[in-house]
């Protein structure tokens, strides 16, 4: 039994690590036409730790917006949007994670105010939202306004007249635009707004959540926020640590799918030269 789990996992790393090759083979980043034979492994991962480290300098999937204020916010707005079928993740700069759906975008400032958290979204999206008493978290819809302070819970606002947001952990207050309805949203509820009406329910499977994590996207992403991810994940029951200070700051951009612990943490090492402890059901990565 353990040799064929041993062999799923092979199998799971040596197509995630395809997966990274052929996006930087598809953005030119490396030649590619070597990549299926596996002692080609080391070679190509520093390379692609190259490649990634470079991309913190490029303009990737990000746009700035021309406007040089808005109503609130004065600096000009990033905006970061999904255009392929897996999900992209991203951690904001209160460290804030949000997993946005295929057609989903938001748009957020580069810093936060000191007293307000507010973005933009249109589309599907899952949010972890970093906790701050002092400055609640805000998202705009065209559908209503959701105001948070630490919590997870996804929203989807793809369709103008139907908006759902569930609650997977903590409170949300939900406000509609016209300011005439507004509700609190506990873990385990659903609201549902179709033309207007708020609907109040419970969750009928949190199973749903899983949805947003089963294959996704990191672009730009320091390592601890992507480990944080993975260590949510369903599939990631077996935690993964870093405990040398300066290697959560490394940057990466790599997509992952239909993996396990063993097998992501076989890739990271693999590519960043690190080396990795397994205590119990934990995974402690070192240099």
């Amino acid at each position: 039994m353990k040799n064929v789990m041993n062999a799923k996992d092979n199998e799971r790393t040596d197509r995630a690590w395809q997966k990274l090759y052929g996006r930087l083979n598809d953005e030119q980043l490396i030649d590619c036409t070597e990549c299926n034979d596996t002692q080609y492994r080391p070679r190509m991962a520093w390379l692609a730790v190259a490649a990634s480290l470079l991309l913190i300098c490029a303009v990737g999937a990000w746009w700035v917006t021309d406007n040089v204020a808005n109503k609130h916010q004065l600096d000009a707005l990033l905006t970061l949007e999904n255009k392929e079928n897996s999900t992209l993740v991203t951690t904001l700069q209160d460290g804030s994670i949000v997993v946005l759906t295929q057609d989903a975008s938001i748009s957020f400032p580069e810093r936060f105010e000191p007293n307000q958290r507010v973005v933009d979204l249109s589309g599907n999206a899952l949010f972890d939202v970093a906790k701050d008493a002092n400055a609640p978290f805000v998202i705009q819809t065209p559908a209503a306004i959701v105001k948070v302070l630490g919590t997870v819970f996804s929203i989807d606002d793809s369709n103008i007249n139907h908006f759902v947001l569930m609650v997977k952990e903590g409170l949300v207050e939900v406000e509609s635009i016209d300011k005439k309805q507004k509700v609190k949203v506990s873990a385990g509820q659903q609201l549902t707004i179709d033309n207007g009406l708020f609907q109040l329910t419970s969750i009928a499977d949190n199973a749903v959540f899983d949805t947003y994590t089963g294959h996704f996207r990191f672009k730009d992403q320091q390592l601890s926020d992507i480990i944080r991810v993975v260590n949510q994940c369903k599939t990631a029951n077996e935690k993964i640590e870093i405990s040398d200070a300066g290697i959560g700051d490394i940057c990466l951009t790599l997509e992952i799918e239909d993996y396990s612990a063993s097998s992501f943490v076989e890739l990271i090492t693999s590519a960043l030269g690190l080396k990795s402890e397994k205590i119990n059901n934990h995974y402690l990565l070192f240099r």
